[in-house]
Order: structure tokens, then C-alpha cells, then sequence
């Protein structure tokens, strides 16, 4: 089931699969690093990202809405 939480000021929805990159945005990156993932999905649709486990996701902003999947 589909969440929302905000990560360094924008919302977020995601899935329970996807909530270790929550994480990795939210706790292990500062501000700064986060702010590429946000800035590249709102101008580019996506953002790939692996956290520090090995796992990879994406960061989709569609209609004014972020979203986050576990690829």
C-alpha cells in the first residue's frame, strides 16, 4: 500500500519495498545530495539511485508528484 512522507521538504509516496530509500534520502544523505535527486527526477522525469546496501531505485516526478520504486 502506497505511503506519503516528506524528505527534505518535498513529499514523497511510496511503497513498503521502497522504504530502505526512504531512508537513504532522508537519514544518510545531507540536504545537499539529496537535492540532486530531486532536482534531476522534476527535470529529467526520473532519477536512478542505489543506496548504500546495494539496492537500486527510482525517484519519478509525474504531475507535480514524487514518487519512489524499488527497481
Amino acid at each position: 500500500m502506497a505511503q506519503k512522507t516528506t524528505i527534505k521538504g518535498f513529499e514523497v509516496i511510496y511503497d513498503d519495498n521502497a522504504s530502505s530509500g526512504v531512508s537513504y534520502l532522508r537519514d544518510s544523505l545531507e540536504y545537499d545530495e539529496a537535492i540532486i535527486f530531486f532536482d534531476r527526477a522534476r527535470n529529467y522525469g526520473s532519477a536512478p539511485f542505489e543506496d548504500h546496501n546495494g539496492n537500486n531505485f527510482t525517484l519519478v516526478y509525474q504531475n507535480g508528484e514524487y514518487f519512489l520504486n524499488r527497481r
